[in-house]
């Protein structure tokens, strides 16, 4: 798999996106040499505030910066009302379709997420 070129597909798909970006996802993931994995955030009662919340997840983007070249990432701010939830990775079966179903949610901001309101998603690439 050449990161780089699901990246360049992930940002450049406009339209269509379930068929093209994310259908090309998984015809370019190779289990052998990547993983994915699913998060959750550990103190999700201290999101009281929307914009804390969002700068906590910027913040932590901003320090993997060494890692962009080896990794994509995707972070769901989940509820309208808080305590907000944050959603990142936990390591995930690429052949279990609920899982994979979860990712391709994941990856298109799909609202509502698991029944709940999508306040905000960043993505690292």
């Amino acid at each position: 798999m050449i990161l780089d070129d699901w990246k360049r597909l992930y940002s450049n798909t406009k339209t269509n996106f379930r068929e093209a970006a994310i259908k090309g996802f998984w015809e370019m993931f190779d289990p052998e040499g990547y993983s994915l994995w699913f998060c959750n955030y550990k103190y999700n009662d201290e999101n009281t505030v929307s914009f804390v919340t969002m700068n906590k997840v910027g913040g932590f983007l901003q320090r993997m910066d060494l890692a962009r070249k080896y990794a994509f990432g995707k972070m769901l701010i989940i509820g309208n009302e808080p305590p907000f939830k944050l959603y990142e990775w936990r390591k995930v079966d690429p052949s279990d379709e609920v899982q994979k179903e979860r990712v391709n949610q994941m990856f298109e901001d799909h609202e509502p997420f698991e029944g709940e309101t999508l306040l905000d998603a960043k993505c690292f690439k």
